[in-house]
């Protein structure tokens, strides 16, 4: 946040005890991104944008200490920022596609995507709205969804679910996953019937095979 103090002051050492110090920013990486109280010595963030530690976990500023007779000395500080979890991040919307009438535990398509600047971190995956029915069920650690009840296409051609993804850090994030249920061929149905046709004295059996 603009104007944080980084640590504690800078301090000068004079010989001369009535001899009072300023301070000034000279060079470093971090001259673009730190202030400093010209009295105290006291370092104060002053960039625009919010730092990142994935990016730049280190900066250094130099620092002059000037007294009143213009004698200076200068002096390198570290500051060295602390990381903080960040929540992951999901597509907006996911599209996924499996056939009606799969087995279950069969693959709907591949893992959810899940992305974390936070390295090393763990997601745990769960559907929170969209399978009241139970149509489907996800692989917590992995993103995987599968397959977990009977699809009919010309019972519901498309699901919607609500997923939260939630890191290691309990930071947490939701996307929407579309999973178009695609109608599958299905081969004719041949039942034999049987009528009896009377013709004088003779009885005929004629099999007809109906079409479904």
């Amino acid at each position: 946040m603009d104007g944080t103090p980084a640590g504690t002051p800078v301090q000068g050492d004079d010989e001369d005890s009535l001899d009072e110090i300023t301070y000034s920013i000279t060079g470093g990486t971090g001259r673009d991104t730190f202030t400093v109280e010209a009295e105290t010595g006291l370092l104060r963030y002053a960039a625009p944008s919010p730092l990142d530690f994935e990016s730049t976990p280190e900066l250094t500023v130099q620092i002059k200490a000037t007294d009143k007779a213009g004698a200076s000395a200068s002096g390198l500080v570290t500051v060295s920022l602390v990381d903080v979890n960040e929540a992951p991040t999901t597509p907006l919307v996911q599209e996924r596609s499996v056939r009606e009438k799969v087995p279950v535990d069969t693959l709907v398509g591949a893992v959810l995507a899940v992305s974390d600047v936070d390295a090393g971190d763990s997601h745990e995956f769960a559907i929170i709205g969209g399978n009241s029915a139970g149509h489907f069920k996800l692989k917590g650690t992995t993103g995987q969804l599968l397959v977990a009840g009977s699809l009919d296409n010309q019972i519901q051609s498309l699901y919607t679910l609500t997923v939260r993804v939630v890191d290691s850090g309990f930071m947490s994030a939701t996307t929407t996953v579309n999973i178009n249920v695609f109608d599958q061929n299905d081969p004719p149905v041949m039942t034999d019937r049987v009528f009896t046709v009377r013709a004088g004295r003779v009885q005929w059996l004629l099999y007809v095979v109906v079409y479904i």
